[in-house]
């Protein structure tokens, strides 16, 4: 088949770029891949980029003509390339074949109308604000193209990246369940390996790791991912584990959560580490990986972190819904309950026969979520769009040849 890959961002590294980039090397194996995108990071070999000029900020104004540029050039371009099967996002285009689903804008916005912030005078402005400014211009616009695309049929097929957001195309949108697939993201094992005694050991060097043990995570929005309460359950075990660290990797403010740590007499336990350049090295520095978030579209990071080994406590949400509890991982019912984590974190930083062998079921776990599975799996949605338009021509979304 000729596939064109759709996402304004193409990279080895992030959420839906890292996505897009691991599908179009697995997808070349045996079709004909393009992928049209803006801003590239790291090429794919063997695949075709189609570069579109896209600004980057104001990211309203970004959105919106980035969904316009790319119809034009679906339209007037791609046509002639004849594609079989397009794949795009929810809001990078408006007419597609296939429709992937990293999550849905409208249940966002309700989430982070519910969501508590911290007691802080700038945290209670910011949170007040979003109450009487409902929808910021960016909202207006991704629930605009959310819309056309979803009410409106701008699709054939829509992939869910996981149970939960399938539940929430079909909750938001009363999408026909036989017309969406859940096909959750995969790992790179070979990238993510299990480390060496030597490997591991250079990297806590690098990280300043001593001989405690070492908690790590890695997180683009800390109080959605629960990093406030990993702080706080930290602060519950460094009487038992004096030499206790943990790591936070990823990109936002930390000044808050500084604050907190300094307040609870922990900081020298808790580092922030910034954007990493290397993810398995930063991963093999640790003990264990605690992610104790409230939503994730998938939370590629955790399968990451079973691929390395590690021991994971996080939630059922996203990737966490396909993890048995006690087996594949440790799961909290509640991610703001702070002394269920600490339980959790306690019993595996007390027992390294624990963490060994919820290590190891990690990794075997990882094992079965390849990006070959889920390539494999991607295509089967792919065969019944281009068997299905086949038979019925007339489908006015059909962009393929």
């Amino acid at each position: 088949m000729r596939i064109l890959l759709v996402h304004r961002y193409l990279d080895r590294v992030g959420g839906a770029s890292c996505v897009v980039w691991n599908l179009a090397k697995e997808l070349s194996r045996d079709h004909e891949v393009h992928v049209l995108t803006s801003h590239v990071g790291e090429p794919v070999p063997g695949v075709t980029i189609h570069r579109v000029p896209a600004v980057q900020r104001p990211l309203a104004l970004a959105v919106a003509l980035t969904a316009v540029s790319y119809t034009v050039w679906l339209f007037v371009i791609g046509a002639r390339l004849r594609f079989d099967v397009v794949n795009s996002t929810v809001t990078e285009s408006l007419r597609q074949d296939v429709i992937t689903s990293y999550g849905v804008h409208k249940s966002g916005i309700r989430r982070r109308q519910l969501e508590l912030s911290p007691k802080t005078w700038r945290s209670r402005l910011r949170n007040l604000a979003k109450r009487l400014i409902r929808y910021t211009p960016l909202d207006v616009l991704v629930l605009a193209i959310e819309r056309i695309n979803l009410r409106r049929r701008g699709y054939e097929q829509i992939i869910a990246i996981s149970p939960g957001t399938q539940r929430e195309l079909v909750a938001e949108y009363k999408i026909p369940s036989d017309h969406i697939t859940v096909v959750p993201c995969g790992v790179d094992i070979d990238r993510f390996q299990l480390p060496t005694d030597t490997f591991r050991a250079r990297a806590r060097a690098r990280y300043r790791v001593n001989d405690g043990p070492a908690v790590v995570t890695v997180a683009t929005e800390f109080r959605r991912k629960g990093i406030r309460e990993l702080v706080v359950a930290a602060a519950g075990l460094v009487q038992d584990y004096p030499g206790l660290l943990v790591l936070v990797a990823g990109r936002d403010n930390p000044s808050e959560l500084q604050a907190l740590a300094e307040q609870l007499r922990i900081g020298n336990h808790i580092r922030f580490v910034g954007r990493v350049p290397d993810l398995q090295e930063f991963m093999a520095a640790g003990d264990l990986f605690v992610l104790p978030t409230k939503y994730e579209g998938f939370g590629l990071t955790i399968l990451e972190a079973m691929a390395v080994g590690l021991p994971v406590v996080t939630t059922r949400t996203g990737v966490g819904e396909l993890l048995s509890h006690d087996r594949d991982a440790l799961l909290l019912k509640d991610p703001s309950d702070t002394e269920e984590l600490i339980a959790m974190m306690r019993e595996l930083l007390g027992n390294a026969g624990r963490r060994r062998a919820l290590g190891a079921a990690a990794r075997a776990f990882a094992e079965r979520m390849t990006w070959r599975h889920s390539a494999d799996a991607t295509v089967t949605v792919y065969r019944r769009v281009v068997n299905y338009t086949a038979s019925s021509p007339a489908r006015s979304t059909r962009l393929g040849g």
